[in-house]
């Protein structure tokens, strides 16, 4: 599991490591952010009775073979236009748990789960069941939206224009 974004209220970082946290089998997080240390000191707290493991990237963005190795887009934020960890991770074939806010479903469209934005627990099921359906060989790969780099700036394009 990926999660991408500055550390900035909006992105609810923190909000996304408590549903990490959560999940009742093992799994991996990444933390692409700016700056990780006030969510490092939260993770010590939570990975007492944790599962999972956290990693954190601090500094660097996310790359194409970052999102390439991952499965899942964990997107808390609540507050986007056109998120573009999304798009680059739809291109990449990840599955995406986010809230909808924004275009964020119109983007991940039918490779992943939207749920409403401020929705802690529907955040935490799709997440979920994302994980399990991963771990068992079920989850899709498929880059449904976004097969070249003409089609990701055209569709940069049509959202940034309203169509």
């Amino acid at each position: 599991v990926v999660m991408v974004g500055n550390a900035r209220p909006e992105k609810q970082q923190r909000l996304g490591l408590e549903v990490f946290a959560r999940l009742p089998g093992p799994a991996t997080l990444a933390v692409f952010t700016n700056d990780a240390t006030g969510l490092r000191e939260q993770w010590k707290d939570l990975a007492t009775t944790a599962r999972g493991d956290v990693r954190f990237c601090e500094g660097r963005a996310v790359t194409p073979g970052d999102l390439a190795r991952a499965a899942i887009i964990l997107h808390p934020s609540s507050s986007e236009s056109a998120p573009r960890c999304l798009m680059e991770g739809r291109a990449s074939g990840c599955h995406v748990v986010a809230f909808d806010i924004g275009d964020t479903r119109r983007i991940v469209a039918d490779g992943g789960s939207v749920v409403p934005a401020g929705d802690r627990d529907a955040l935490f099921e799709a997440l979920a069941c994302a994980v399990q359906a991963s771990a068992e060989g079920n989850l899709s790969r498929s880059p449904a939206h976004f097969p070249s780099v003409a089609d990701y700036a055209a569709t940069l394009d049509a959202l940034g224009s309203g169509r």
